[in-house]
């Protein structure tokens, strides 16, 4: 199915991350409370808490960027 050229260049690029064919690691922010749970933090906590959130994404982006540059897709 066709939707916009943006829509199909995503979707194409999550087959591709699916299938390991991206030279960078690929995140969406379709689940952005991943972040705090790798950093230690509950759903609740990081939702409840913007200042605890953002120094946790920081801390979890800053994570992944030592494995390489990443490309962000959102929907």
């Amino acid at each position: 199915m066709k939707y916009n050229d943006a829509y199909n260049q995503r979707y194409e690029k999550i087959k591709d991350t699916i299938a390991l064919k991206n030279k960078h690691v690929t995140t969406s922010f379709m689940a952005t409370a991943t972040a705090g749970v790798n950093e230690g933090l509950t759903v609740a906590e990081y939702m409840d808490n913007p200042e605890t959130s953002l120094k946790a994404f920081d801390k979890y982006i800053n994570r992944l960027l030592e494995y390489g540059p990443i490309d962000s897709q959102q929907f």
